[in-house]
């Protein structure tokens, strides 16, 4: 079974190409980005004897210019690389794709089991940590990034740059239920007696009988950011070659949750439930300078940005907690949970001084006059942010302070954070 010959097919398309395209010279080859297109409609019709009129095949010719004529002009003239489309534009408007990653925080060990006779602390034999104690393995994060730039002057020797990130909310939750046959516990450090110690939620609990129970584990974290730059052009020949300064913003925000509940057996008529909550905001404002530049090579360009932002980071801890027990008679609740107590509760804020580094590079081409593609890489390196993990104290003192420091505390303890990925975008110029 024969096919319409590819060249055929081509050669309708090329002369109803030089008819219907003004701008065309006459004998101009069609695009290459169309030859894919003009091959598919090729293997279209396996049929030539019932294909081979001349008026089907100027239609298929025609249906194919409307898919491309709207960008032909435009692309006929990148295809030269004339200086007229390769001209640095007065003003671009960029939108990206972004796929990143971001440094993984740690949480202490928060619930464990173990035989019943080690009510799951830490320090004794057969106890296992079956959450927490690790960093948490959070999934790539996807977001977007727009970028305005803009040259106020016709020479092009000042500008500015404004741009902003934001990276999707990304949650892990752990769940993990027991009948009172595996032992549940939540361990900590009994400050006023030295020693490890736990709160059991499922199994044998002593003081208090057997338990069913349950425990709930949330964390989130977020990111984002912007900046506004002022643009300066140091006009090499080479390659354009931009000097930037301007103000920087940068926001982490990180929550933690954990929920316990228990029912007492055999009737489970009393319920007894457990919140810790903790919200952590972490907030850059500095000022910035950088370098930006690109090289060109015919239709291709390589770009990159490098910026140095020194300032304040703003930490802010917010943590709450509950703990309710219920009866058929009563229900008495009270506003602490178990690492959560009134030495730690509440709003607490510090600051500290910091840099942000971050890096671009970026690879892409000149597709039309107007348009222009790119895939690239970024880092972004935050070096005293404070992260939820490390903000958990397990150190916990029932008498709050009676007989020394009260504890738990928030150690507003530091660490240094990077976010990296790349990305895919498309620019228009003009």
């Amino acid at each position: 079974m024969s096919r319409i010959p590819v060249v055929r097919v081509e050669a309708d398309v090329r002369a109803a190409y030089n008819r219907h395209a003004p701008h065309a010279r006459q004998g101009t080859n069609i695009p290459t980005s169309a030859r894919p297109i003009v091959e598919a409609i090729a293997r279209l019709f396996p049929n030539e004897a019932a294909q081979r009129g001349r008026a089907l095949r100027r239609s298929l010719a025609l249906l194919l210019l409307a898919l491309i004529l709207p960008g032909v002009a435009d692309a006929e003239e990148v295809t030269v690389c004339d200086d007229a489309c390769l001209a640095a534009p007065a003003w671009s408007c960029e939108a990206e794709l972004l796929v990143w990653w971001l440094r993984n925080g740690r949480i202490p060990p928060i619930l464990t089991t173990g035989p019943a006779g080690s009510q799951g602390i830490l320090d004794r034999p057969g106890t296992v940590v079956v959450y927490g104690n690790e960093k948490l393995d959070v999934n790539r994060h996807l977001g977007g990034r727009f970028t305005l730039n803009g040259w106020l002057d016709e020479a092009h020797s000042f500008g500015f740059q404004a741009r902003g990130f934001v990276i999707e909310r990304n949650s892990r939750t752990f769940e993990l239920f027991s009948d009172g046959s595996l032992l549940l516990a939540r361990p900590y450090f009994d400050a006023a007696a030295g020693a490890q110690a736990s709160q059991v939620i499922a199994g044998p609990a002593p003081g208090t009988g057997d338990l069913s129970g349950s425990f709930y584990g949330f964390t989130k974290n977020e990111l984002f950011g912007e900046q506004a730059s002022i643009v300066l052009s140091l006009g090499t020949e080479a390659m354009t070659l931009n000097f930037l300064a301007g103000g920087y913003f940068l926001q982490m925000r990180e929550r933690l949750e954990f929920t316990s509940a228990s029912k007492l057996l055999p009737d489970e008529a009393v319920i007894f439930g457990t919140t810790d909550k903790s919200k952590i905001y972490n907030r850059f404002y500095g000022g910035h300078v950088g370098l930006q530049g690109e090289l060109w090579r015919d239709c291709w360009f390589l770009g990159f940005q490098g910026q140095c932002a020194l300032g304040l980071t703003t930490q802010r801890v917010n943590a709450f907690g509950d703990n309710v027990v219920a009866t058929p008679f009563s229900r008495d609740w009270v506003p602490v949970g178990l690492l959560v107590q009134p030495s730690n509760s509440g709003k607490r804020d510090d600051s500290t001084l910091d840099v942000v580094y971050e890096f671009n590079v970026r690879a892409g081409c000149q597709v039309t006059s107007w348009l222009r593609v790119h895939i690239g890489y970024t880092l972004i390196y935050w070096t005293n942010p404070i992260r939820a993990g490390d903000q958990v104290d397990l150190a916990l003192d029932r008498q709050q302070g009676a007989a020394g420091a009260a504890r738990p505390r928030i150690p507003f303890a530091d660490d240094w954070f990077w976010a990296q990925g790349g990305s895919a975008g498309i620019e228009f110029v003009w």
